[in-house]
């Protein structure tokens, strides 16, 4: 908007564009305006706590002068026009791009760390920057540093934009090892030796979808990578040593793709694809479909509009590929018994994960789940007609992995009942209930249509 008042003013000047004079002040309200707007949604996002350090309190106050200068300029251009006109205007203009440049830069460091536009540089650049010199590619995976080279990357990636020393969520920090087990406002997030008692673990485990989970608006871990976690976890979370020396617990695969030493092979023929016509018959019925990958022709399959029922129509449509979906997300689509049993369960002999959160079903429903031996992840959270009458129908389900009852009628002593009789399933049942790590030894899913 700015650069709309600048553009607008300098061709004024000139007689072919002399009527845009009269838009000017407008221009200058307009952009008072927003500015003022985006000042108070700002400060009542400082003012949640969360922010310590420089950055923000300079982001803070050069948008403060950035909204002063426009509302002045504002006013200038209407209530002294004529001085306006003489020595404001340009020097206005020029001032707010300053100051505009000034709070989106330190907005930028507040997003994605104070050390962004240099992390890329040569080492000269990044030296002045005051950052340490970048570690050597790793070139083999037994002399691998377990936290520089794996665990510290891993958060960098994924947690530390909200987790850094200007901006420090709920108090936590992820910049360091040292500052990790130091924990933010609730306590510690890493319990040495314990990956079922650390929150840390809890969050990265937690289905998306979840209150709690983390990272929030970003890309999950992987289930390799929380894999990982727990297995650094349980191992003392050290700050340092060399992977030769630990035991890798089977996760060696897993550790070499994070590290970046195995790459897949060249394909020797054609990608396997998924039918189209039945990809384009979802999506023309309203789902989003996925191909669990380049070399697994099954589908991911979700509603499009999380929020909008699914109709009779629709789910006829997805219980014709029911034996090619893998993993089908329902959440929030209205889905109820009736729905569940015009769906048919039962046909879709593939199913692994089958995500009912925030729908409408009940106790009923739950028997025809244990026809599915393939189902591994099953959330029922937020369906308040999920009861303790429906524990013997879960405790059937001895093929599944994580179990999510989250705001149900599930009591927590119908809980520790089900962990009691299904000792290797991962119950989650909200904070009060223990949570165990969840794997889900799923394939990265690869778009087809309609994401």
């Amino acid at each position: 908007m700015i650069f709309v008042v600048l553009v607008a003013e300098l061709l004024s000047r000139r007689p072919r564009y002399a009527r845009l004079r009269t838009y000017i002040p407008l221009l200058w309200g307009l952009t008072a305006a927003s500015a003022i707007g985006t000042v108070v949604l700002g400060l009542m996002h400082y003012s949640e706590g969360g922010f310590d350090g420089g950055m923000a309190v300079r982001h803070r106050n050069y948008g403060i002068a950035f909204a002063l200068c426009v509302t002045l300029a504002a006013l200038a251009s209407v209530v002294w026009r004529d001085l306006y006109d003489r020595a404001i205007r340009i020097p206005a203009c020029l001032l707010a791009l300053i100051l505009i440049t000034m709070t989106g830069h330190y907005g930028g460091n507040l997003t994605h760390g104070s050390t962004y536009l240099v992390e890329l540089a040569p080492q000269p650049i990044r030296t002045l920057a005051g950052l340490a010199p970048e570690r050597p590619a790793v070139t083999s995976l037994q002399a691998a540093d377990v936290y520089l080279d794996v665990i510290g990357p891993m958060l960098a990636n994924r947690c530390v934009t909200c987790h850094n020393k200007d901006k420090r969520s709920g108090g936590l920090d992820l910049t360091s090892h040292a500052n990790l087990m130091r924990g933010g406002e609730k306590g510690t997030v890493v319990v040495p030796g314990k990956s079922g008692e650390s929150d840390l673990q809890r969050r990265v485990s937690l289905p998306s979808d979840a209150e709690d989970f983390m990272p929030k608006g970003k890309t999950p871990l992987r289930p390799e990578q929380i894999a990982i976690l727990q297995w650094w976890i349980d191992a003392g979370a050290p700050a340092g040593g060399a992977l030769g020396g630990m035991k890798l617990a089977g996760l060696a695969p897993a550790l070499s793709t994070q590290l970046g030493l195995t790459r897949k092979p060249a394909a020797t023929g054609p990608a396997a694809k998924a039918d189209p016509a039945i990809v384009a018959r979802l999506y023309e019925a309203g789902f989003v479909v996925r191909q669990m990958s380049l070399e697994d022709p099954l589908l991911d399959v979700a509603v499009y509009s999380p929020g909008h029922d699914v109709t009779d129509k629709e789910l006829d449509t997805l219980a014709t590929a029911a034996d090619r979906i893998v993993r089908l997300d329902l959440r929030l689509a209205g889905i109820d018994d009736a729905d569940l049993k015009r769906l048919d369960l039962r046909k879709f002999s593939k199913l692994q994960v089958l995500l009912l959160s925030n729908d409408r079903v009940s106790d009923s429903s739950l028997g025809v789940l244990a026809d599915l031996p393939q189902l591994r992840q099953l959330n029922l959270y937020g369906n308040a007609g999920i009861t303790d009458a429906g524990v013997a129908s879960l405790s059937n389900l001895k093929q599944l992995e994580s179990l999510y009852l989250w705001r149900t009628g599930v009591s927590a002593q119908s809980v520790a009942k089900l962990s009691a009789i299904l000792p290797k399933v991962k119950i989650d049942a909200g904070e009060s209930q223990p949570s165990r790590p969840a794997q889900r030894p799923m394939k990265e899913a690869a778009h087809v249509r309609g994401s």
